[in-house]
């Protein structure tokens, strides 16, 4: 009683409510005369004045509909006692189709089934449900409870095995690098190796060249000295001879 009470008093606040947002919104476009004249009858829908000021989320937020042919219209307002009428006929349609699934999965679902992921909604085998409410969600709880069990453990096992094949993709990315590591360490050695052995080789070449250049070198002193001297020795004789000569 006291909840059809509470309500009662929450359609009339609402009501009212409703009331002074149309007058809000209504009154500058209406004369006395228009506003005596307006119907009062709650299910009678009004469409509302088109101004920019409002938006579609304001509308909504005023009780306005949009119908099919775009035209915003103010929603009928329910009684309680068509409130009460219109929840007490969604939950005796939502027991009744829980019962036929309830039953549809018990027939279709032997003893020796494994229970796979099912819908949220579909209870285990086996379970008694009563034509009540509260024993239908709870047996409807306890399936789900079942069935996220068994959803966990699948994930589980998806982890578990998701786990290990990252562990030997791992492992073998790991052989790998170990293999390209030692060609690159052997080509890095190898190619050490021959700048070594090229260093030698040019180092051997420029000590060679330089003791031929010193030989070279030596022997052109050698040779530049022998024809001074072959030279002045010509000259020696040939002033001896040409003296001689004179004295003759």
């Amino acid at each position: 009683m006291g909840n059809l009470l509470d309500r009662g008093r929450e359609s009339n606040m609402m009501e009212i409510r409703l009331l002074l947002q149309r007058v809000y919104l209504f009154a500058p476009g209406f004369t006395n005369n228009n506003f005596r004249n307006r119907k009062t009858n709650e299910e009678e829908r009004e469409k509302p004045k088109v101004s920019r000021e409002y938006n579609q989320k304001t509308l909504c937020l005023m009780g306005f509909v949009q119908n099919d042919d775009d035209e915003w219209v103010k929603k009928a307002v329910a009684t309680p006692f068509q409130e009460i009428q219109e929840e007490e006929a969604e939950e005796k349609e939502a027991e009744e189709k829980d019962l036929e699934e309830v039953e549809a999965v018990a027939e279709g679902r032997s003893d020796g089934d494994v229970l796979v992921t099912a819908s949220p909604r579909t209870p285990t085998a086996g379970q008694s449900i009563s034509s009540g409410s509260h024993e239908t969600r709870l047996a409807l709880l306890e399936a789900l409870v079942s069935d996220l069990k068994d959803q966990v453990l699948l994930v589980h096992c998806d982890m578990w095995a998701g786990f290990d094949e990252i562990k030997s993709i791992l492992a073998s990315h790991t052989i790998d690098m170990e293999i390209i590591t030692h060609a690159a360490c052997s080509a890095r050695h190898h190619h050490n190796n021959m700048i070594t052995t090229y260093r030698k080789i040019l180092w051997d070449w420029r000590q060679s060249s330089i003791i031929k250049m010193t030989k070279l070198t030596l022997t052109q002193d050698h040779m530049t000295d022998l024809v001074s001297r072959t030279t002045s020795y010509v000259t020696q004789t040939c002033d001896i001879f040409i003296n001689k000569d004179r004295d003759l």
